[in-house]
């Protein structure tokens, strides 16, 4: 992965300058990218001297011990403080779903696309919004409401939390999602891949 070759190369300059290095493993499939080439290349760097290594969760350091040392290893999940009152929201007829993410396609905006369609298909009034992508090309029925949105700022998502009667996280690999974490405590129902 680019991710870790950016990590190491940063590891070893901060080495070289006999500067102590913090490492946060976020990738959702970081056990995956370690049990193949990179694995041993993975321990022996962070197992070395003044190097502490970050996760987001327990669950995240158990899955990932055969290559991290759990004395050097502290979790610390993302935080995140609720900015929104919905306990005044009231599902109306139809559902307002969302999708807060990146464009990337293991996020699985098509897969939700297509899932709102269905929930159209059996009768149901149904709109769904999805950040990080500003169009699509998936084959549905032309009274789907969708808004793709792209990027947007900390205000708009707030609205977007407020406004939406479930969020959708279809993602193949995620580990700790930020849009998820900011749903819950906000609460809004979620319902994510395992």
């Amino acid at each position: 992965s680019l991710s870790w070759i950016r990590k190491r190369s940063i590891m070893r300059i901060c080495e070289k300058a006999r500067l102590p290095t913090i490492v946060h493993i976020h990738s959702g499939k970081f056990d995956s990218f370690c049990r193949g080439w990179y694995g041993k290349s993975v321990k022996r760097e962070l197992s070395k001297k003044n190097r502490k290594i970050v996760v987001l969760e327990q669950r995240w350091l158990d899955l990932l011990s055969p290559w991290i040392s759990r004395d050097n290893a502290n979790v610390v999940p993302n935080p995140s403080i609720p900015k929104i009152d919905r306990k005044s929201h009231k599902i109306g007829d139809g559902v307002k779903i969302l999708l807060l993410s990146r464009d990337a396609k293991c996020k699985g905006h098509g897969f939700a696309i297509r899932a709102a369609d269905s929930l159209l298909q059996m009768g149901r009034e149904v709109s769904i919004s999805l950040t990080g992508i500003e169009s699509h090309k998936e084959r549905i029925s032309p009274e789907l409401d969708v808004r793709c949105l792209g990027w947007v700022d900390g205000k708009e998502k707030i609205q977007l939390i407020r406004d939406a009667d479930i969020m959708l996280s279809p993602s193949q690999y995620e580990g700790s999602s930020m849009s998820v974490i900011e749903a819950i405590v906000n609460g809004l129902p979620c319902i994510v891949s395992e």
